[in-house]
């Protein structure tokens, strides 16, 4: 959709109505395969940003946004300038609710240096806000080396124990990279567990959530159970993960049913 129209922001997953008004009185549309499409009126581009940073604060992953290059450009250059990439870093370049929207962008235009130079800065920051829009852009890596790079990069002595699921729910809440993080998190487990230690490990399990389909939430749970039955409060998170991954596919299955006109069971 272009500037003249407006601008669409695509999030993963389905955001109740109530947060229309907190963002705004904005038209949402839920649509049939689990995401939301946020519509924004055209020519207000400080509206568009500060709708960015509401879905930042309420946790929403957003997965694309359809606007006109211009607003492109202009993400990736700010990105770029953040990072003090090819240039002097610049850190009122990006807002806080837009740098791992506008991080992620850019490294999906810029690639490999782009990831590195993202690493780069995580390794020297101590900033707790910029250090999570940071792994969140880190993890938000869809060519396949940079997302092996970006799940195994949760074993570096830079990535605090309480800053691991922020790195691995990136790459599960995306769909295109969901199953092999899944598939990470199972034959990982044990050097995550002595990552995490045994007070903490037990949260791994609440990943489950990141299921929002009934047959992969049966394949999560088959694999993840035997497993977090072994660390302290395991099969907790895993219940808790479970249930809100079975809320997330119910609420799919009741939109696609309206988006139909038939009954949802």
């Amino acid at each position: 959709m272009s500037a003249e129209q407006g601008y669409e922001i695509r999030v993963d997953g389905h955001l109740d109505d109530h947060w229309s008004g907190w963002l705004g009185e904005l038209r949402m549309v839920r649509n049939g395969d689990g995401t939301t499409t946020v519509s924004v009126p055209a020519g207000d581009q400080a509206q568009l940003h500060g709708v960015l940073a509401g879905l930042r604060d309420i946790g929403a992953v957003i997965l694309e946004r359809i606007d006109d290059p211009a607003l492109r450009d202009e993400a990736v250059s700010r990105a770029k300038s953040f990072l003090g990439y090819g240039t002097r870093p610049d850190a009122d370049a990006l807002a806080p609710g837009l740098r791992a929207p506008a991080l992620s962008l850019a490294l999906a235009v810029e690639g490999a240096r782009f990831f590195d130079a993202l690493v780069e800065r995580f390794r020297t920051t101590v900033s707790v806000t910029e250090r999570g829009d940071l792994l969140r852009a880190i993890g938000s890596a869809r060519d396949g080396k940079l997302r092996e790079r970006a799940l195994e990069l949760v074993f570096d002595p830079a990535v605090r124990k309480n800053e691991v699921l922020v790195l691995l729910g990136a790459q599960l809440a995306r769909r295109e990279t969901r199953a092999d993080a899944f598939a990470f998190l199972v034959s990982r487990w044990e050097p995550l567990v002595a990552k995490l230690g045994p007070s903490t490990a037990g949260s791994l399990a609440s990943l489950a959530a990141y299921a929002c389909d009934p047959a992969e939430a049966a394949s999560v749970e088959a694999r993840l159970a035997p497993l977090a039955d072994d660390v302290p409060g395991g099969p907790s998170f895993l219940a808790t993960g479970l249930a809100r991954a079975r809320d997330c596919a119910a609420r799919v299955e009741r939109e696609r049913a309206a988006l139909s006109g038939s009954p949802s069971p």
